[in-house]
């Protein structure tokens, strides 16, 4: 049976095959919370943002905010070399820290300030949030062990109990929503406070004595309290577009809308939305009504605005994660696309646009889509301990910053992580297959290109000869034709999936003469064999014939198909 181990170096080595771009960064401590800062620069093949992220330390070192840039590489920039040239226990030399910030507390989870992009909200163990301009805090160097906390810019005061998780931010307008232990969901409007907040000029002209004062810092009071909630309030976050509407979850199983301007009750509710187990995230799409809720049971659940009232009125719910879901984000560039983190170490990206392909499939293959959504696009494996953050870049399509509070039992410390999905996995099979075909012998060949003779050698020991009627057709009510093809295929994963084709097969389809070992045929009647191999790196080969002679083009096209690897099948008619 495989180790997690095991699996982990499988999925390192197809690096190059699953994303455009990668980077790993190693933290020195775990980390809770990372986000995507404002772009600085863009060059001809890259661009540079600020990211920021936490680290939770044991207490001899203070607890952090810090301040780094990431280059990214622009789409299919980046070489092979590029996304694979790195270890698990190095720093990344595409993030570079430029401050820290000693955080009073455990820095549980940092937003930013859209309209704002210089201040910042976190959340730690306690009833107050701080806010922060990253501008104006003085900051420490990467290697400084000073203990003394900063000052935050600002106090938000309101909460009775700590409010640990549940912080939310407004597209539209400075406002910030906090849940907490005290079942109360409050909000706070920075307009009047901004001027203040982004005054004082550089950091170098902000008095010393004010970094580690915080009875000087001024604080503000919750300007709405809404209350519904019977336990804690675990996550929430604004309708996008709007400071008004908002929607939160909890430890009560329930999912509440609220629209401050009808009062402070909840405007809807969903009881039990994931039966009696905790809700832990919840947001809303920016691109259509449609929200998503993330629970303990590790399932997740779509639901439409528009028809919300009940547990029934789901639209869909996905067993996706084998652990609770800790995060959930919908993608801000394509509507129906949205992530999902868990304690299980994995990354789920759902398309709820995806459609079944049209094929003929085995009763295991049926099985394994059954467990499997076909909604799931991708999936990233790339952290070794729970993935408690992310977020997809409001710039940069399909590209994510992800953290996990551990990168390896053995030697502890945190992991984050830059990447983005090949495009070849979400785009169009048809426009996929067509930009491929222009490199048909590279893929095949490689470098040296296409051999002169191509049909596989006769000691390759063909399963049956081409041109003679295989055993499995002696029986068969359909007589055999004189055309068949002679193909080789390698899998460089488990269950790859190669695909041959015939362009003449009407009124019958391709018949496969024999199963080899370790792959499993299944054919269909509209001249299409897909071969399943069962175990990495295992070469088949096999002879299709059709049932019927149908002239010199029969078998004039062999298409490979690949899921996991790189497959090369080689094709030749004979007569």
């Amino acid at each position: 049976m495989a180790t997690d181990s095991d699996s982990y170096k499988k999925w390192k080595a197809v690096v190059p095959l699953l994303y455009d771009w990668f980077a790993n960064h190693n933290l020195t401590w775990p980390s809770l919370t990372c986000r995507w800062g404002p772009k600085l620069d863009e060059s001809t093949y890259k661009r540079k943002y600020r990211i920021y992220f936490s680290e939770q330390t044991d207490g001899t070192d203070p607890q952090k905010i810090t301040v780094a840039t990431a280059e990214v590489c622009k789409p299919r920039v980046a070489s092979s070399e590029t996304v694979t040239n790195w270890n698990e226990m190095n720093k990344c030399p595409y993030i570079k820290v430029q401050k820290t910030i000693n955080h009073p507390g455990e820095v549980n989870k940092l937003r930013d300030i859209p309209q704002h992009p210089d201040l910042i909200v976190t959340h730690t163990d306690a009833p107050e949030l701080f806010v922060w301009n990253v501008d104006k805090q003085l900051g420490k160097g990467a290697t400084d062990k000073k203990s003394q906390a900063a000052a935050p810019d600002m106090i938000l005061e309101g909460h009775q109990e700590n409010a640990e998780y549940a912080l939310g931010i407004s597209t539209v307008h400075p406002m910030v929503a906090s849940g907490g232990r005290d079942k109360k969901v409050l909000l706070w409007d920075l307009h009047d406070a901004v001027t203040g907040l982004l005054a004082a000029g550089a950091s170098e002209s902000r008095p010393a004595s004010s970094q580690s004062s915080p009875a000087k810092t001024p604080k503000l009071k919750e300007r709405i309290m809404l209350e519904g909630h019977k336990d804690i309030v675990e996550d929430l976050v604004f309708q996008p577009g709007s400071g008004d509407c908002l929607a939160s979850v909890g430890d009560d199983y329930n999912i509440l809308l609220w629209d401050t301007r009808s009062g402070k009750g909840p405007v809807a509710k969903v009881e039990r939305a994931h039966g009696e187990s905790d809700l832990h995230c919840v947001d809303w799409s920016s691109l259509d009504e449609y929200l998503a809720t993330g629970c303990a049971d590790g399932s997740l659940k779509i639901w439409d605005r528009r028809k919300f009232g009940a547990a029934t009125d789901v639209v869909k719910t996905f067993p996706m994660h084998r652990k609770a879901v800790l995060r959930v984000e919908w993608s801000p560039h394509k509507a129906g696309v949205l992530a999902s983190s868990g304690e299980d170490c994995v990354i789920c990206v759902m398309d709820l646009n995806q459609k079944p392909g049209r094929q003929v499939e085995s009763q295991e293959i049926k099985r394994i889509k059954r467990a499997v959504p076909q909604e799931l696009l991708f999936q990233h494996v790339g952290h070794r301990s729970m993935v408690v953050d992310f977020q997809w870049n409001p710039l940069e399509p399909w590209t994510m910053l992800s953290v996990s509070d551990d990168v390896s039992p053995e030697s502890g410390g945190g992991t984050l992580q830059m990447w983005r999905i090949n495009d070849l996995i979400y785009r169009p099979e048809s426009e996929v297959l067509q930009e491929l075909e222009q490199h048909r012998n590279w893929i095949l060949y490689g470098k040296a290109g296409a051999p002169a003779e191509s049909v596989p050698s006769t000691e390759a020991t063909p399963i049956a000869t081409p041109g003679t009627t295989p055993e499995s057709l002696k029986d068969d009510h359909r007589k055999p034709g004189g055309e068949s093809t002679t193909f080789v295929a390698e899998a460089m994963e488990t269950d790859d999936v190669v695909v041959a084709t015939s362009s003449a097969a009407e009124g019958g389809g391709l018949v496969v003469d024999a199963k080899p070992d370790g792959a499993t045929f299944m054919t269909n009647t509209q001249g299409t064999v897909a071969v399943t191999i069962d175990a990495p790196m295992q070469s088949v080969q096999g002879t299709l014939t059709t049932p019927i002679a149908t002239g010199t083009d029969a078998l004039s096209q062999v298409v490979s198909r690949n899921s996991g690897g790189t497959p090369s099948m080689d094709g030749a008619k004979s007569n």
